[in-house]
C-alpha cells in the first residue's frame, strides 16, 4: 500500500453530550478508493464532518500527509488539500452551472475549469442553466465538479453520492468516480449502498454505532455474507 495521505487516529466526536464516534481510526493511502459503510446512524457522515472539522473531534488526531489538521477551520482544511461533497449536494440553485463552478474556482483560477467541462460534458451543455432546475444526477455531477475544480485535492470525500438517484444515473456517477480515481484522485466514499461502494473500493471500513467493527479489502467484505447481513443489512 502507498504512503498514507490521511490518518484518523482514535477520534471521539460528540453532538452536545451525545457520544457519536468512539475511538475511530482509519488510514487512506494515495490513489486508493476507501469505502466507509454501515447502517443509517452508524456515524459515517459524522466521520467525514470530523475530518473536515465541521464537527471537531473532542479527542484524537487527524493528519494530512503527516501534519495535524484537526484545529483548522473547514475552509483551511480545503486549502490544505481535502475536498468534500456533502450528502445534500448544496449547489446554489439560483446560479447557473457556470457560476457555481466559477465560484468554487475563485480562490485560484486554473486550467482545471476547462478540464472539469471536459470531464463532465453534460455540465458543459448546461453551462447557462440554473442549477436548481437540473436533475438530481446532474446536480450531483455539479457538486463533484465544484469539489475538484481549482487546486487538485489530495483527498476527495463523497457523502452518499448515489442517494435518491435512478439506477442509470447511479451508473454515471460511478463512472465519474472511477475516472477521477484513475486520474489519480484519492477518494473516501461514504455510501448507504454498500454493494456499490464495495465494488468500487480498494479497501473498506464498517462502522457500527460509532465504532469501526471491520476493516478489510473491499472484495473480501463483499464476499462475507455474515458481515453484509449483520452490519449492512444486505441479503
Amino acid at each position: 500500500m502507498s504512503s498514507a495521505i490521511v490518518e484518523v487516529d482514535c477520534i471521539n466526536t460528540y453532538y452536545g453530550t451525545s457520544h457519536v464516534l468512539h475511538d475511530v481510526s482509519l488510514t487512506i493511502a494515495e490513489g486508493e478508493i476507501v469505502a466507509l459503510v454501515g447502517r443509517n446512524g452508524a456515524g459515517k457522515t459524522t466521520t467525514i464532518r470530523s475530518v473536515m472539522n465541521l464537527t471537531p473531534p473532542k479527542t484524537g488526531t487527524v493528519r494530512l500527509r503527516g501534519s495535524e489538521i484537526q484545529g483548522l477551520a473547514p475552509h483551511e482544511v480545503r486549502r490544505e488539500g481535502i475536498s468534500w461533497v456533502p450528502e445534500d449536494r448544496r449547489v446554489f440553485p439560483n446560479l447557473t452551472v457556470e457560476e457555481n463552478i466559477d465560484l468554487a474556482a475563485n480562490v485560484e483560477r486554473t486550467d482545471s475549469i476547462a478540464e472539469v467541462y471536459e470531464r463532465f460534458p453534460r455540465l458543459d451543455e448546461r453551462r447557462h442553466q440554473r442549477a436548481g432546475t437540473m436533475s438530481g444526477g446532474e446536480q450531483q455531477m455539479l457538486a463533484i465538479a465544484r469539489a475538484v475544480v481549482g487546486p487538485p485535492p489530495d483527498l476527495l470525500m463523497l457523502d452518499e453520492p448515489s442517494e435518491g438517484l435512478a439506477p442509470q444515473i447511479v451508473e454515471d456517477v460511478v463512472d465519474a468516480i472511477t475516472e477521477l480515481n484513475e486520474d489519480g484522485t484519492t477518494i473516501l466514499l461514504v455510501e448507504q449502498n454498500a454493494e456499490m461502494a464495495l465494488e468500487l473500493a480498494d479497501r473498506a471500513y464498517v462502522l457500527e454505532t460509532g465504532r469501526i467493527v471491520h476493516e478489510a479489502p473491499a472484495s473480501d467484505l463483499l464476499g462475507d455474507r455474515e458481515v453484509m447481513e449483520s452490519y449492512l443489512g444486505v441479503r
